[in-house]
């Protein structure tokens, strides 16, 4: 079983609808994709630029299979926060991602993508939708709290609450915090998670647990044995 954690429901909307909020849905799912790649392609040039570190001055690495097969000198670790040069003969990436010449191959600060893809979004949305103060404007949403219950009846037996983790605390976009989830302030800040952290907690009563985002699926019918 796999537990569900996105929904969409396009296809429970009327027509009319579905053509209203179908252009966002599309171009939401798009950018999803773009992000995931933009964020493998960050994780491997950090790796390898902390290997040509760690490596004996001169060394040379070899790219994994998925890049060219000729031999490079990767480029040193930058500081949290920044964007990692790419390494001279990795693929040049563009704003998706992909193949491009652009700003000979690094990727900007994700904050700029964010920027681009907020300005898209803004553009699909129909006026009387953008006034219709709460209502979704893409048909997807996001699973980030469960309640289970064990035991014969509703009024006895034992409940137990699951949050996910990014509901509760401001996500790193780019590795860089965003300055409206830190509030301004720098506390927050601390506390914040990585983009690809999907792990939850767990609310057993007064007990609070990391609960692990691969045991979902054991929560069906209630969490019986956990």
């Amino acid at each position: 079983m796999k537990f569900p954690l996105e929904f969409d429901v396009l296809d429970l909307c009327t027509e009319e609808l579905k053509a209203k909020i179908g252009p966002v849905n599309t171009k939401l799912k798009e950018f999803e994709r773009d992000r995931a790649e933009r964020r493998k392609v960050r994780k491997r040039t950090k790796m390898q630029a902390a290997e040509s570190v760690s490596s004996p001055p001169g060394d040379v690495e070899m790219l994994d299979a998925g890049a060219p097969s000729s031999p490079v000198l990767l480029q040193a670790a930058v500081s949290a926060g920044h964007e990692p040069p790419a390494p001279s003969g990795l693929p040049l990436v563009d704003a998706k991602g992909k193949a491009s010449a652009e700003k000979g191959g690094a990727l900007e600060p994700e904050s700029e993508y964010r920027a681009r893809e907020l300005a898209e979004l803004q553009a699909l949305i129909p006026e009387d939708l953008k006034a219709d103060e709460g209502c979704s404007v893409s048909g997807l949403y996001e699973l980030v709290g469960i309640v289970t219950h064990t035991g014969a009846a509703a009024d006895s037996g034992h409940y137990m609450g699951f949050v996910k983790k990014s509901a509760l605390h401001p996500v790193k976009v780019g590795g860089v915090v965003p300055v409206l989830a830190t509030g301004g302030g720098p506390g927050p800040s601390s506390a914040a998670i990585d983009e690809d952290d999907e792990d939850w907690y767990k609310f057993d009563d007064e007990k609070v647990t990391l609960f692990p985002s691969d045991k979902l699926s054991s929560l069906d019918g209630g969490g019986k044995g956990l």
